[in-house]
């Protein structure tokens, strides 16, 4: 006697069809984190090439790393010795990180991936320019609250009567205070970190604004990559962290 065959009952299909999507919610969800993964890391490899960058820097210009930033044209802060090009620190270290030299425009997505920015950032900021900006970055700021020789590199310059070093001053790389505890650059969506004691959000997050900071804080980028950012440390070395636990290796220690 033949037997009929049974045909799958409507239960039976929906419940194929919600293991597979199941399954597929399941492989999406870990594509997205090894992509995330693989940005975080070169992320922090691109870090430890521009401290090489800073190094050479310091070997083009008797042992100096760049200012934070070009003298503020608007507000009479003067420096003795100020970036040679007149620009920010990353305009600054550009030639040894980028094969033409110069800066232009922030590298678009899917274009060929060089060290001066964070992949991440790309796809937060592909429309970013750097060339009209005095604000400019491809994805990193440089600390403004490291200890030089025993005083801030933030705050009122001794240039005008203050008692601080000015960010648009050279320093010797060698006056570093502390440098394996103080970070010198890390992700960011302006040229600068300058955070004291907390993290300080924005609404201006377009990124075809020209001060938009899409990653959503005023300086600096906690959540770059999901919940830590890389930090590169003043002698070298990269570490990921939480924004809680960065906020002590970002502060002026004394």
């Amino acid at each position: 006697m033949r037997s009929t065959p049974r045909a799958f009952t409507l239960v039976e299909l929906l419940a194929v069809v919600a293991i597979i999507g199941v399954l597929a919610a399941l492989v999406i969800g870990s594509v997205s984190k090894i992509r995330d993964a693989a940005r975080r890391s070169t992320c922090a490899s691109n870090l430890r090439q521009i401290y090489a960058a800073f190094q050479l820097h310091a070997a083009d210009n008797r042992g100096l790393f760049p200012a934070e930033r070009q003298p503020y044209t608007t507000s009479g802060d003067v420096s003795s010795n100020p970036n040679p090009k007149g620009d920010n620190w990353q305009a600054e270290i550009s030639r040894y990180v980028l094969r033409d030299g110069l800066l232009g425009d922030v590298k678009k997505v899917g274009a060929d991936s060089n060290i001066a920015h964070c992949p991440s950032f790309d796809l937060l900021f592909p429309n970013a320019t750097l060339a009209s900006s005095n604000y400019k970055t491809a994805g990193y700021g440089m600390n403004s609250n490291l200890n030089i020789g025993g005083t801030d590199t933030n705050g009122n310059p001794i240039a005008l009567g203050g008692s601080k070093l000015s960010i648009s001053t050279r320093f010797p790389a060698a006056s570093i205070i502390n440098p394996a505890k103080s970070v010198l650059v890390a992700d960011s969506s302006d040229y600068h970190i300058a955070v004291s004691g907390s993290w300080t959000t924005t609404t201006n997050t377009d990124p075809t604004n020209n001060m938009g900071k899409p990653d959503g804080y005023a300086s600096g980028a906690p959540y770059r990559h999901g919940s830590n950012a890389n930090y590169l440390f003043a002698d070298g070395h990269v570490v990921s962290m939480s924004p809680a636990d960065a906020l002590p290796f970002l502060a002026f220690k004394p």
